[in-house]
């Protein structure tokens, strides 16, 4: 079970992460993650009662990974990087394109992540700050 103590990645690791991320290398982005990573989007819900959609594992997550990046060039900016209790709380901003119809959408994201051996075991992307702040909070 992930902890506090657990090695954690420092901050020059994950924003090399995210560069690979911007940059289309799905490789480079989740090399170090754990066998049963989980993602869990903050803006994708699932069809029925809107339901949060979770991406088990390397197979779901690199057909997201490359679903994502065949409508979408996102640049995730990062900014803040900050422990918090089990939890890492990366904050930045994201400006994204669309592929076909070239519209640029920028905002404030935060995402949430927590390790486990070392390794990327869960994130979760959020739609502000506030946000992040707030699923750190009820994690």
């Amino acid at each position: 079970m992930p902890d506090s103590t657990q090695p954690r990645p420092d901050a020059a690791t994950i924003r090399g992460q995210f560069q690979a991320w911007n940059s289309g290398d799905y490789e480079g982005w989740m090399g170090e993650a754990h066998p049963e990573i989980e993602y869990t989007p903050g803006i994708i819900v699932g069809p029925a009662g809107g339901e949060r959609v979770v991406y088990r594992g390397h197979d779901e997550l690199r057909r997201f990974f490359e679903e994502w990046h065949s409508q979408w060039r996102m640049e995730f900016t990062v900014g803040e990087i900050e422990p918090a209790g089990d939890w890492i709380l990366i904050l930045g901003r994201a400006r994204l394109t669309g592929v076909q119809s070239g519209a640029t959408v920028e905002q404030d994201v935060g995402l949430i992540a927590q390790y486990e051996d070392g390794l990327l075991r869960r994130f979760r992307s959020c739609p502000s700050h506030q946000a992040a702040r707030d699923a750190v909070e009820a994690n």
